[in-house]
């Protein structure tokens, strides 16, 4: 005879879980997350800050400390949240920094600075409180059966609120709507250790396709070919090995030919000085590629600035969960990514495939308090590098 559950064994079940668990753990193993990993990867990725060419700024170490705050005589004083909450204060803890500074000469200079007040979440892995026992949290008129998962900031208590977002790093193909246009889209929200980018492909009515990579429509093969698949045939295979769907590149083949004019070979060549030629081709249209996407970044700067603010943008900005690093191999595979993202568009348009439904929870996700500090930290963090460098 088998068992069946029952609504009280539902409930049964539902207590023990919150017994064990808690209301607020999905907001407390967030934070931690941001604490243990993605803290440490950022300040990891802004380790070397370069100001000039010989001078440059490299963060050694770091560590947080205990919740404190300076009175008006400058002395740090520790405190508690219920000191936070009666005097109006934020219950932070300094981040502090070791950076070792290298000016012209070569000579360097340790020295350790203050780099953030970290608001500090009730009951987290690094709140004193998590540590006390019922009697001493008592002692300092806090609750003990206060499960935590809030800030502190000036006075009142405060909660981060989990936001609904798309999936990160998955394609999301969709037919576009009366009126626009273009016909199709693809779109990936890239997410990878707080660094978030979106990239968009459209389909326009005339057949072309054009990427909107922040905030400007470049036609997407000068996107790939700035990447390093300079050659069409290149672009047809990272796209799709069916001639069906190849046939559907062409409009923007043509597209970009007109764009970037190429001359004919010159007769008579050996197989080797053909080859050679090819070769240097090659490399000249990538560095068109990336100078038509830098004249659109960096407007008015020279070619050479405009060539290596495209760089920076394309490894750092585009696609960062596939990699950030500034190699061959990462942006060759960013480039068959969008081939990819192209394939799917063009699947969507001759029927092969069905629109991805976005509403769907399969394509949902909650972005907790972790999530959300790192991408607050990363933005001022990028903002802090380049008022440094003179940049804006």
């Amino acid at each position: 005879m088998t068992s069946q559950l029952t609504v009280d064994d539902l409930w049964f079940v539902m207590k023990k879980y919150f017994e064990e668990k808690g209301l607020v753990r999905q907001h407390l193993d967030s934070y931690d997350r941001f604490i243990r990993e993605l803290l440490p990867e950022m300040l990891k990725e802004f380790k070397e800050i370069p100001i000039t060419e010989d001078v440059k700024i490299t963060i050694v170490d770091y560590r947080i400390e205990e919740p404190k705050w300076i009175t008006l005589e400058g002395i740090p004083e520790q405190k508690t949240p219920m000191e936070c909450r009666l005097r109006n204060l934020t219950y932070a803890a300094p981040v502090m920094v070791k950076i070792k500074y290298v000016d012209e000469s070569g000579r360097s200079k340790e020295q350790e600075l203050k780099l953030m007040d970290l608001p500090v979440m009730l009951k987290s892995s690094i709140d004193p409180l998590s540590k006390m026992t019922p009697e001493e949290l008592t002692s300092i008129g806090e609750d003990p059966k206060d499960p935590g998962g809030y800030f502190i900031i000036n006075g009142s208590e405060k909660v981060l609120v989990a936001q609904e977002d798309l999936a990160s790093n998955n394609i999301i193909t969709d037919v576009a709507p009366e009126g626009s246009s273009y016909t199709h889209l693809a779109k990936i929200i890239s997410v990878s250790k707080g660094k978030r980018s979106q990239l968009v492909i459209e389909r326009r009515k005339d057949g072309t396709f054009y990427a909107n990579f922040q905030g400007h429509k470049i036609p997407v093969i000068v996107l790939m070919k700035a990447l390093g698949l300079a050659g069409e045939d290149e672009i047809l295979y990272a796209v799709s090995l069916n001639s069906d769907i190849q046939l559907h590149l062409f409009p923007s083949i043509q597209e970009v030919s007109k764009i970037f004019p190429r001359e004919p070979l010159p007769e008579g060549l050996s197989p080797e000085e053909e080859e050679q030629v090819l070769r240097e081709r090659r490399e000249k249209e990538v560095e068109e590629a990336l100078d038509y996407i830098g004249s659109r970044i960096a407007i008015g700067r020279p070619r050479e600035e405009r060539i290596r603010r495209a760089l920076r943008a394309l490894d750092e900005n585009l696609l960062p969960h596939i990699g950030t690093d500034p190699s061959p191999e990462t942006r060759i595979k960013k480039a068959v990514f969008i081939g990819q993202m192209i394939s799917r568009i063009i699947e969507l348009h001759l029927g092969f495939r069905e629109p991805d439904d976005k509403d769907h929870y399969r394509n949902k996700r909650l972005k907790l308090a972790g999530d959300l500090l790192s991408v607050l930290l990363r933005t001022a963090l990028l903002a802090f590098t380049r008022d440094l460098k003179g940049e804006r």
